[in-house]
């Protein structure tokens, strides 16, 4: 099994380099372009031959001394990451919705590094809830004192509202009223790290576990950004919510779980602006700081998120329900999905760390084009304005390229 993961690394490693190196002679809007299909294409073979490919293995570093804050650590890549900072010595905030499943993570932590037990805390977040990211927030700050956080890790998500036990959907919008995919995947995230923003070391990393699924993202340049409540609305806003093909009631893998995930790789690339110190009309937004931000997709990988969606037909979303019936022959184990992560977290290298590197999209420890790189200046100031109000926060950004 080793030699055919090697040969089928060494192939696809070679096909690879051999399609993107002529890509440099393209104008940069066509070779943009060209690189994301690329990327998408790779992406989606190594959904399929993720079991045959090498595994990965990220290179041990010392987090003695870091303080890490990750949600939905109660399971899944979440749970991985954690044990992983763990017993690399990190102190960690296991941010999770159920208190009791945070707390068997925290002994399961524990099982395996009984010397963390002085490192392991439980905040509670629920990610969909604004109030419950007020209340994290402002937990953690007092827990954390003078002393700043070095890594802030958003993994909660959901892939659609729960369902019913007849079958029928549940609560399609958080207490809030916002799209409830779009208030768990992505608005908590950006409220959280705007509340922690002042608080996050010069050197902190922000790392957001994303999916193969942000490819098939999509906005229109004509949702709604104006000053107001859009979630007292309770609507799916097609453009904004889910893509604009997608009937305004869709939800699931391709429609608003992916445009929630394709938020996450946009917010991405303009945190790190932000973290650059980028200039914009209104003059320097920030400092400049030696702090990076990284979205990673953990790949086809057997985690919770598929036993949470049960209620999904066929009918309704035929791609999720597919890899639902194919994990048993497909999925990588959660360590493997989890590893680029962990790597994201702690490597020191150039194409991490590097001045102008971050903002990155990453599968398999390696950087791709996803596909915020595709969107223009204008979608990215719309949809940091439209984040902002949902979030009922002012946190201006003026974005150029």
């Amino acid at each position: 099994m080793d030699v055919i993961r090697s040969m089928v690394a060494a192939f696809g490693s070679v096909l690879y380099t051999t399609l993107s190196t002529p890509l440099y002679l393209l104008p940069t809007r066509s070779r943009r372009r060209a690189e994301y299909i690329l990327s998408r294409q790779a992406s989606l073979a190594s959904l399929v031959l993720g079991r045959l490919l090498p595994t990965l293995h990220p290179p041990y570093i010392d987090l003695s001394g870091k303080i890490a804050l990750i949600t939905g650590a109660n399971s899944g890549i979440g749970l991985s990451l954690s044990k992983s900072l763990a017993l690399r010595g990190a102190t960690i905030y296991l941010a999770c919705r159920n208190a009791s499943k945070a707390e068997f993570a925290r002994l399961e932590i524990l099982h395996q590094q009984p010397s963390a037990r002085d490192r392991v805390h439980i905040l509670s977040l629920d990610t969909a809830d604004l109030a419950s990211v007020h209340a994290c927030a402002s937990t953690l700050i007092a827990h954390l004192g003078a002393a700043k956080l070095d890594l802030l890790v958003h993994n909660a998500g959901i892939s659609t509202p729960p369902a019913e036990p007849d079958g029928d959907e549940g609560s399609a919008f958080s207490p809030q009223g916002f799209e409830l995919v779009y208030a768990t995947n992505f608005l908590g995230g950006f409220l959280l790290t705007h509340l922690l923003e002042q608080h996050l070391a010069e050197d902190a990393r922000v790392v957001l576990t994303s999916s193969h699924a942000q490819y098939a993202g999509r906005f229109s340049g004509g949702f709604v950004n104006t000053v107001g409540s859009h979630g007292r609305e309770r609507v799916v806003e097609a453009g904004f919510h889910c893509p604009p093909v997608r009937a305004a009631k869709a939800h699931g893998f391709e429609g608003c779980y992916a445009n929630s995930k394709a938020m996450q790789c946009a917010f991405a690339r303009l945190l790190q602006r932000r973290f650059d110190g980028v200039m914009g009309k209104g003059g320097k937004i920030a400092d400049g700081t030696g702090r990076v931000v990284h979205v990673f997709s953990p790949g086809f990988t057997r985690t919770a998120i598929f036993g949470k969606i049960e209620g999904t037909s066929w009918a309704k979303d035929p791609m999720f329900k597919s890899l639902v019936a194919t994990e048993g022959l497909f999925a990588t184990e959660v360590q493997q999905g989890a590893a680029t992560g962990l790597f994201l977290c702690g490597s020191q290298e150039e194409q991490v760390v590097g001045i102008g590197r971050g903002g990155a999209y990453w599968e398999r420890m390696e950087r791709r084009t996803g596909s915020a790189n595709l969107l223009g200046d204008g979608v990215l100031q719309r949809l940091w304005e439209r984040w902002e109000v949902d979030a009922g926060i002012e946190w201006p950004m003026k974005i150029y390229m």
